[in-house]
This record gives C-alpha cells, structure tokens and sequence, in this order.
C-alpha cells in the first residue's frame, strides 16, 4: 500500500467498534447470536434461566456473564444500571485478559488503564437501554492489548420481564 503499511497492519490500529449484528463473522458469535433469536419472542427479552451450561456447551471458553446491579429496590426500566458484576468468565477471556474476573466490578477495574471502567459502564448501559444485541470487533487496546484483535457479541437477558438483568457476551480473539 502507498503508506507502506499492510491492510492488517491497518486492522490492527482499528479501535474497538460497534458493528450490525450482521456484520459478525465467527461461528462463536454467529452461534451465540442465533441462540439468543431463537429465544427472543415478539420483541420481549429472554430470560436468564436459558443461560446454563449444557445449552452453551461449545461457546463455554468465548463466554462471558455480567450480571446487571440496579439502584437498590428499583423495579423499574427507567433507572440507569448502578454497576455490573462478571458473573463467569471464560477461559479464552481470562486467558487474554491475564486474569480471571470473575465476581469483579467493572466499577473496580482500573488496572486496565484510567478510562477502562468508564468505557465498559457506558458500553454495558447503552445495551440495556436498547434491550437489543450489540457487535463489536476491533482491537483489545483498551487494555493495552492493540495487537490483538476481538469479535464479540453482547446479548441481553431478564429476570424481572421488564428490564436487562444478565448480559452474555460471546468474545472470541483473534
């Protein structure tokens, strides 16, 4: 190319973006994507007992359960999330990301640079205001990682009927 550099050289500088759901391209996330429609009825969310092992058993490793914490006593869908939990971690996640973190606030991850927390609060509210899935791919800069490059999926699903509860996302790294 005229700049001297290759089209991945390119992809590689490529923040993460949000992408059409039609636009994913692995299998992992095509699967994950299809699990979740096939439980989608007339527009309502899916609810968080479809999530379990046996249903999921090979995106297990691409996996990732972020449970949503709302303001205490709060029924409501007009509320903003207070904070999200990592329910479970995958081990191709945790194996990227150098830890397993599981059971950590989002709120509390700060060793993966001052605006991580703030990018993912905002990244993970958006979706459960649009209660619809959300594609993203790019790079893993945000965690000091820009030469490796990510697809993901990111699904929501209820417990209450009303409002986002548990957030599943299938990740898979390129």
């Amino acid at each position: 190319m005229a700049d001297g550099k290759s089209k991945s050289d390119k992809s590689r500088s490529t923040p993460a973006l949000i992408k059409p759901v039609d636009a994913l391209e692995q299998a992992q996330t095509k699967t994950a994507l299809a699990f979740w429609q096939s439980h989608a009825r007339q527009g309502s969310l899916p609810h968080t007992n479809l999530i379990y092992p046996s249903a999921l058993r090979d995106l297990l490793p691409n996996i990732v359960l972020i449970d949503v914490i709302w303001p205490d006593g709060n029924q409501d869908d007009v509320a903003v999330p207070q904070d999200f939990r990592y329910r479970l971690i995958g081990g191709h996640s945790a194996e990227t990301h150098d830890a397993n973190l599981t059971g950590t606030l989002v709120s509390d991850l700060s060793r993966f640079g001052e605006s991580y927390s703030e990018v993912m609060m905002g990244f993970y509210r958006s979706i459960c205001a649009q209660k619809a899935p959300v594609a993203a791919g790019g790079t893993l800069a945000i965690i000091g990682k820009g030469y490796r490059d990510f697809e993901a999926v990111y699904l929501p699903f209820t417990e209450s009927g009303k409002r986002v509860d548990r957030l599943m996302a299938a990740v898979v790294y390129l």
